[in-house]
């Protein structure tokens, strides 16, 4: 234990040293001030509570009742529901470990903090987008640079005919009509580059073909570059397409035949 207070100040890790009965803070290290722009005489002498929002006190009281009853005397992980206060205002989001120490004769806990703000941004931000991309009415695929398909959506089960879990066993070449396969290597390639939006034809599990629209786009994603290709389904596009065109070619052809009867009259 005397080398505590060497590996305390030296820890990158922000850490502090809060007495057990009171709640005041004993000792701070470094880093804590560092991150959190504090001196360290700005919080040794306060209680433990000015490093947290006002509006959370009665949350960090909570968390804190069990030690100081002493139900819970070893080290415990708080992973959830804590926010620490940085001097500017701002508020960042931390799990505590605390384990209990003696110091200077007080019955302490020796806190290290983690900040976890950006995990948690990360973690909002991949279920905002897996919420996203599975109410597409869009196919999602995200394809490894050999032509595997590592993800698809529900939109992708529907449109090809099979489960997820096939799709996942896959390549994208298993996904085109034979006769555009040999198209596959090029159009990945320019895609994995600048992306790419292009048409072609795709083949349901029946062998059924339609036609698609592809935007394809290179995306790193845990440091492993990835192609993601929104598809859009362009059958009823080309349906549309077809009734257009006849509706006009018969209106053409009605056109011509009152032509030349007013002309007959």
């Amino acid at each position: 234990m005397a080398e505590l207070p060497k590996l305390f100040a030296a820890n990158p890790q922000p850490m502090l040293i809060y007495q057990l009965e009171n709640l005041s803070l004993l000792a701070v290290n470094d880093a804590l001030c560092e991150r959190y722009g504090y001196e360290p005489g700005e919080l040794v002498g306060k209680s433990l509570l000015v490093l947290h929002p006002e509006e959370d006190h009665a949350r960090v009281r909570e968390v804190l009742q069990p030690v100081q009853k002493g139900s819970v005397s070893g080290l415990r992980r708080v992973a959830v529901g804590l926010r620490l206060l940085r001097k500017d205002g701002s508020v960042v989001d931390f799990e505590a470990t605390g384990q209990p120490m003696d110091h200077e004769g007080q019955a302490a806990r020796l806190v290290l903090i983690n900040d976890v703000t950006e995990r948690k941004r990360a973690d909002l931000a991949e279920q905002r987008f897996a919420a996203m991309i599975s109410r597409s009415r869009d196919i999602v695929l995200f394809i490894a640079r050999d032509g595997r398909i590592l993800e698809a959506n529900l939109a992708a089960a529907r449109a090809y005919g099979y489960a997820r879990e096939d799709l996942l066993r896959m390549r994208i070449a298993d996904l085109r009509e034979p006769t555009t396969a040999g198209e596959v290597r090029r159009q990945m390639e320019s895609a994995a580059g600048e992306g790419l939006l292009f048409e072609t034809m795709h083949r349901r599990r029946d062998g059924q073909p339609f036609p698609v629209e592809v935007d394809s786009a290179g995306v790193k994603i845990l440091g492993e570059r990835v192609l993601v290709s929104v598809i859009r389904e362009l059958t009823s596009a080309r349906a549309l397409e077809e009734e257009l065109r006849q509706a006009h070619a018969l209106t053409t052809e009605l056109q011509r035949e009152l032509h030349a009867l007013s002309k007959s009259e």
